[in-house]
């Protein structure tokens, strides 16, 4: 069922309904959960109207496209080398 969500909803619904008569109890309760979800899809019906109305129209795309950079140190958080900071000595504790 890897490809089933490239297909119409349609042959989705025929597909997981031919499916749900081969599999377990189980699947079938998930496969009938799916049909419900999917034929409530189906039925939505979108206004398209906002996209016609002016305010939509005067919509700017500001859209920034990011130059590829090349990746940074394969683990930022370990020591640089050459720059590791001098080690922080402690005064021993006097008995």
């Amino acid at each position: 069922m890897h490809h089933i969500y490239s297909l119409a909803p349609s042959a989705l619904v025929a597909q997981v309904k031919a499916a749900d008569t081969a599999t377990s109890t189980q699947q079938s309760a998930v496969d009938k959960d799916l049909m419900k979800v999917i034929e409530k899809v189906e039925s939505l019906k979108l206004d398209d109207s906002i996209f016609k109305d002016s305010a939509f129209a005067s919509l700017q795309d500001y859209t920034v496209i990011l130059v590829p950079q090349t990746p940074g140190r394969p683990n930022p958080f370990a020591p640089l080398s050459g720059n590791q900071a001098p080690a922080v000595k402690t005064p021993a504790k006097k008995r």
